[in-house]
Order: C-alpha cells, then sequence, then structure tokens
C-alpha cells in the first residue's frame, strides 16, 4: 500500500517533527479477521450451548469487552475455566445475532425478530441493540399496536419507548379503542387511560363508549367492573346536553346495575 492509496490515514504533526499516524480502518478489519475464525471456530475458547443444542463459537476476550453480561460470566463464575458453557436465556437464533453484532457492529432488526431480540440484549447488557429496538419500535408505533408495546416497552423498562406509546394513545384515543388490543385489556390498564386528563376526545361521550364497549366485550367477566370504570367518566361535561345524558342514563347496563343507580 502507497501513502497515496492509504485515504484511511489520519496524520497531525507535532513542533518536534513527529508524525502520528491513524489507520482508521485498522480496528474494523481485526474485527472482521477475528469474526472470521470465528466463523471457522480457530482459537475459539469459548462454545455456548443453547436449550435446542446449537453450540455458538466465539473467544472469551472479545466477548469480555463487548457485554459486561459476558465479563461478569468470565471474571466472577465457574464458567471462568469452562470451555462450554449452557445459557438457557436465550435461544440459538437471538445468541447468534447478537454474537455477530459483537464481531461486526451490525444488526438487522426486524417485526419478527424485535421482541426476542431486546429482551436478549438487556440481558447481555449490550445498550446499543437495545436502544435500536426501541427505536424501532417507536417508527412501527401506530393506534393499533401502541396498547401492545407500552405493556412491552413497560415490562422491558425501555422509558423512552414507554412515554411515546402513552403519549400516542392519548392522542389518537378514538382510533386505540376500536383496536382488539384494547378490548383485552385489564380493567386497571382500562382506568390508567380514561383517567388520563389530557386525553385526546372531543367530547365525553366518547370516554363513556369506550368503558360500555369494553365491559360488553366480555359482560360476565367484566359488568362488575362499570362502577369502577364509570368513577372515571367526567358526566358533569355531558350533563350539559340533555339528549346526549338521557341515552347514557338509559344505557341498560347501568340502568341493571344497583351499583350504577347513582350515576343516574
Amino acid at each position: 500500500m502507497t501513502l497515496e492509496e492509504m485515504d484511511t490515514i489520519q496524520t497531525s504533526s507535532s513542533e518536534n517533527n513527529q508524525t502520528h499516524f491513524r489507520n482508521s480502518f485498522h480496528c474494523v478489519r481485526i474485527l472482521e479477521d477475528l469474526q472470521s475464525l470465528r466463523k471457522k471456530e480457530v482459537l475459539c475458547d469459548i462454545r455456548f450451548e443453547t436449550d435446542d443444542g446449537c453450540i455458538t463459537f466465539g473467544h472469551k476476550n472479545v466477548l469480555m469487552v463487548a457485554s459486561p453480561y459476558f465479563r461478569a460470566m468470565f471474571n466472577n463464575f465457574d464458567e471462568s475455566n469452562k470451555d462450554l458453557v449452557k445459557i438457557s436465556e436465550l435461544d440459538s437464533t437471538v445468541l447468534q445475532i447478537l454474537v455477530d453484532y459483537i464481531y461486526t457492529d451490525e444488526l438487522i432488526v426486524t417485526k419478527e425478530n424485535v421482541q426476542i431480540l431486546l429482551p436478549a440484549a438487556k440481558i447481555l447488557q449490550l445498550d446499543f441493540v437495545s436502544a435500536a429496538c426501541s427505536e424501532f419500535l417507536q417508527k412501527q408505533l401506530d393506534a393499533s399496536n401502541c396498547l401492545g408495546i407500552r405493556t412491552f416497552a413497560d415490562i422491558h423498562n425501555c422509558t423512552e419507548l414507554l412515554l411515546s406509546s402513552e403519549a400516542l394513545i392519548k392522542k389518537q384515543f378514538l382510533e386505540v379503542v376500536k383496536s382488539d388490543e384494547f378490548l383485552s385489556l385489564s380493567s386497571e390498564d382500562v382506568v390508567k387511560i380514561i383517567s388520563c386528563n389530557d386525553l385526546a376526545v372531543p367530547l365525553e361521550e366518547n370516554v363513556f363508549e369506550s368503558v360500555i364497549k369494553w365491559v360488553k366485550q366480555d359482560m360476565d367477566q367484566r359488568k362488575d367492573f362499570l362502577t369502577e370504570l364509570m368513577e372515571h367518566v367526567r358526566l358533569p361535561l355531558i350533563a350539559s346536553r340533555p339528549g346526549i345524558f338521557i341515552n347514557i342514563v338509559n344505557e341498560p347496563l347501568l340502568k341493571n346495575n344497583p351499583k350504577c343507580l347513582l350515576f343516574s
């Protein structure tokens, strides 16, 4: 390679006539070569076996540098002296994706793998992968899936994704309540949504209608929650519109529920 061809080299001169050369491709090339060695199972000092019996090869030093999970494994536990470690938390497909990422710095997130990739990245403490999955899901957010994504984000402690989901739920409430996800919510989750002070609804009867729709989805199991839900419907906002208010008062679910008579 001639100096003219070394367009990836950066130079800086100092006062003592020294020049500092830095090859910006050096680290990339080393990772590429290590990945090539790993694929050929050359000089690998660790094998991971998942519950499906598949084996994933690696180099301890590389994995330790990239992941606090692996660093703790090889520094503090019995696995430090083993060349075969069984991993039950992850399946072979997602483990292979994450180990490939460690060696290549490249990652493909899809609708099919994101829900297994993010929790696996959390286990291995690969922050970039977790952030990439969260960003991917944020771009997928819409009224039909925001409730499920909110639950997923809450379970896996993805704060930004959780906040984005909740904001969209409130902003597009009228569309959200049309989704199957809304009808599958627990009573606690319905209360959490309809009790929001900044819920974007043009008319309060929209909230009432969503409550009735949710209850009717599984009448036998949900009718007992009606009183609690009605406590979060702002009836005074509807009382000024007698025609609508009468329709609500005459709703059979309310009239046939003694506990709801106070709303009549």
